[in-house]
């Protein structure tokens, strides 16, 4: 298990403080958020849309993602129909389709963001990395913000890829960049999070895979929010109904965790003045 030495995590925590574009500020209000996963299980599948994304809302989770993985694009387009009046922002992450199409989608349905697989690197299951498109596709909606991976789960990078370069890369194009395991829904390790960190400087990181009420508070300490699914489900099962009962406990703990880190911040912020004035030289 990777732990961070007491130094090394009281460095991060200030490397890591209010670093939230203001376009993410903007959609989900706080530091360490968490997203819901919709995943278009079930057989009727625009009743459960309605019913995971209403259960996330009651226990207060910052926003949804809407994600293609057991639906088709099109059911993507009616969920969000179904959930354009949510008191919360509502994404869409559209597996296998272009960035721009994904952008062009999300404008005309009003989505609040998109997900993408990868924003930056190149894979076996996408040799040319991400297409010439997106560029001008993000200029056009460039009010939609973007969160992304960089060597994320399910793809496997080329073996001249560089991590370091390819995460400034990603920097550029997107407003947050998920770090995740290597299979879809492993825990995202904590190494990886601390690299991912020491990339991307104070630019917002989000771990998107395997988050669970038992490992968040480390993860949490390092990067700026997260993604939750398959814990979140009915015996931590992807294909099964949201576990209200699980959102609750999770949405409690970082209810919690914010407050004690809000706390810990004023108390440092406390003893750096009091630092300061007794090293001022006397009047």
């Amino acid at each position: 298990m990777y732990c961070l030495q007491p130094s090394n995590l009281f460095i991060l925590l200030f490397a890591c403080r209010s670093v939230l574009t203001d376009k993410l500020k903007g959609l989900f209000k706080q530091d360490k958020f968490v997203l819901g996963m919709i995943h278009l299980t079930g057989n009727d599948k625009m009743a459960r849309v309605r019913e995971e994304h209403d259960i996330f809302v009651k226990e207060g989770l910052d926003g949804v993602i809407v994600e293609n993985l057991h639906g088709s694009v099109d059911e993507v387009r009616v969920a969000l129909s179904a959930l354009k009046k949510s008191p919360i922002p509502v994404g869409i992450r559209l597996n296998g389709v272009a960035p721009d199409v994904a952008l062009q989608i999300a404008y005309g349905h009003n989505a609040a963001f998109v997900q993408l697989q990868h924003v930056a690197g190149k894979y076996v299951e996408a040799p040319e990395g991400i297409p010439d498109t997106y560029g001008p596709a993000r200029q056009v909606f460039s009010k939609i913000p973007v969160i992304g991976g960089v060597h994320p789960e399910g793809f496997t990078p080329l073996p001249d890829s560089c991590l370091e370069q390819e995460v400034i890369v990603g920097k550029k194009r997107a407003e947050g960049i998920v770090v995740t395991g290597d299979k879809i829904g492993d825990e995202t390790p904590m190494d990886r999070i601390v690299e991912f960190r020491q990339y991307l400087g104070k630019h917002p990181l989000i771990v998107g895979s395997g988050l669970t009420i038992t490992n968040f508070y480390q993860r949490f300490l390092v990067a700026d929010g997260g993604i939750v699914g398959s814990y979140c489900k009915v015996g931590g099962v992807l294909e099964n109904p949201v576990d209200q009962g699980r959102v609750h406990t999770i949405v409690q703990a970082v209810a919690q965790f914010r407050a004690n880190e809000a706390l810990k911040m004023q108390e440092v912020l406390k003893n750096s003045e009091k630092e300061t004035k007794l090293l001022s030289p006397t009047q």
